[in-house]
């Protein structure tokens, strides 16, 4: 097994203390300045508490994106804990009202020709597309980016527009087409 590097996703070995390529320090806690966008909520690492960020690369309204530089940033505890055991890694599991349980662990696209679960979104009033949305794993955090289609994707009743990209959160509803599934995400050991 081989170490990953949080910073610059360099492979090291097993007995690595610092990584090769960028010379970060390998540690089971680490804590990082990290800075929320007060439109979707996602979040960038930054370098101190001093930090700003002008623009938010995710949000749909170009006068909201520069809210950002007024907010605080904050510590926090790395999310994925690089160690010389094991690498944990968040699990989207989606639950929707009649009790389909999918869970998800990486990048995906849903839909009746998706990579997930397939055969559940295909039923006879296809409602859902082929390619309905994306689901991405970005830096431990999970994201849904709309695809184009007829019925809409919504993340707690806000409709994303094509191509858009937003945070999906532990607690949060995800619709597609007719769909609904409350979202939770938990840890995982890989």
């Amino acid at each position: 097994m081989s170490k990953i590097c949080p910073l610059c996703k360099d492979d090291n070995i097993d007995s690595a203390v610092k990584c090769n390529n960028c010379g970060e320090t390998f540690s089971k806690n680490k804590y990082v300045w990290k800075i929320h966008c007060p439109v979707c909520g996602r979040e960038y690492d930054v370098k101190d508490e001093n930090s700003t960020i002008k623009v938010c690369d995710c949000c749909e309204d170009e006068i909201d994106k520069y809210k950002i530089k007024d907010e605080v940033p904050y510590k926090t505890l790395v999310k994925n804990v690089v160690s010389e055991e094991k690498i944990v890694s968040p699990v989207l599991i989606m639950t929707e009202k009649s009790g389909k349980v999918i869970k998800i662990s990486g990048n995906c696209i849903l839909g009746r020709r998706g990579d997930v679960e397939s055969e559940f979104f295909d039923d006879e009033k296809r409602h859902v597309s082929e390619r309905h949305c994306k689901i991405i794993l970005e830096n431990n955090e999970y994201f849904v980016e709309s695809l184009p289609t007829t019925n809409h994707t919504k993340i707690n009743n806000n409709i994303l527009g094509k191509g858009i990209r937003k945070i999906i959160r532990d607690g949060n509803r995800l619709t597609i087409a007719d769909k609904i599934f409350d979202i939770s995400i938990q840890s995982e050991s890989k």
